[in-house]
């Protein structure tokens, strides 16, 4: 997979993408983080945040992983602290929050946010599924979802 730094891309307003040489961009885009020296990286397709999205900090350890499609938030969002523990997560439907957990530096849960989703809202990531075959299936309950493990790349 194509592997770029952000600034050999070029937006394109026209179709609100993002161009790599000329062409819509398909693989990595990734850098350092000019605030601590992290890395972050974004993954495209046909310009467009599309796949996962993750950012370390200066020591390494992953402060936030999400999940996109289409460019909007779509499956598991979960953040760490410094300290590396789970302080919040999240499950968007095509950027609909659909539940939240947010966690404070001691592991106490403070916000346990379950926000019901419209039939509408539930049919259109229907349809979105039908067209794109591709389109990752969220889940609907934190039983579903493994927020410990992360995955690296």
């Amino acid at each position: 997979m194509t592997v770029i730094a952000p600034d050999d891309l070029d937006y394109n307003p026209s179709f609100g993408n993002y161009l790599y040489r000329g062409e819509p961009f398909t693989g990595v885009v990734s850098a350092t983080t000019e605030r601590d020296g992290g890395i972050w990286k974004h993954e495209y397709r046909h310009g467009l945040r599309w796949g996962r999205s993750t950012v370390w900090d200066d020591a390494g350890e992953v402060s936030e992983d999400s999940q996109y499609f289409r460019d909007v938030w779509h499956g598991l969002a979960r953040e760490w602290d410094d300290e590396g523990r789970l302080v919040r997560a999240s499950l968007s439907i095509i950027g609909v929050e659909l539940l939240r957990r947010c966690w404070s530096g001691e592991g106490e849960l403070v916000e346990d946010s379950d926000l019901r989703m419209s039939p509408d809202v539930l049919d259109a990531e229907r349809r979105l599924r039908a067209y794109y075959d591709d389109a990752p299936a969220v889940p609907r309950s934190w039983d579903d979802v493994d927020l410990v493990t992360f995955v690296d790349w």
